[in-house]
């Protein structure tokens, strides 16, 4: 799993962090709200959940094939904004 691993590429604390995934699913939109709601649930080893926005996941844009998400974590006491791109290229024709 990915956000197992972020810890380890991060070790300056950046801010921001970019994840993209590239899909090919037919129901976008599920995959989106699946997605989200797995993202908030997961604790990322070296962060903590900012205490203002608590562990959500912020919808920022979403055309038909395109989802951009952010979320605020807290490394030691810098906050680090997360945005994840979610690029569905499944396109019917």
């Amino acid at each position: 799993m990915v956000v197992t691993k972020i810890a380890g590429y991060d070790n300056e604390s950046l801010s921001p962090i970019f994840i993209v995934a590239y899909c090919d699913v037919s129901d976008f939109d599920a995959l989106v709200r699946d997605y989200s709601s797995f993202i908030a649930s997961q604790n990322y080893n070296g962060f903590t959940v900012n205490s203002v926005t608590g562990s959500h996941v912020e919808t920022l844009d979403s055309p038909d094939h395109i989802w951009l998400g952010m979320e605020r974590r807290r490394r030691s006491r810098r906050e680090i904004i997360f945005y994840h791109l979610l690029l569905n290229m499944r396109f019917e024709g």
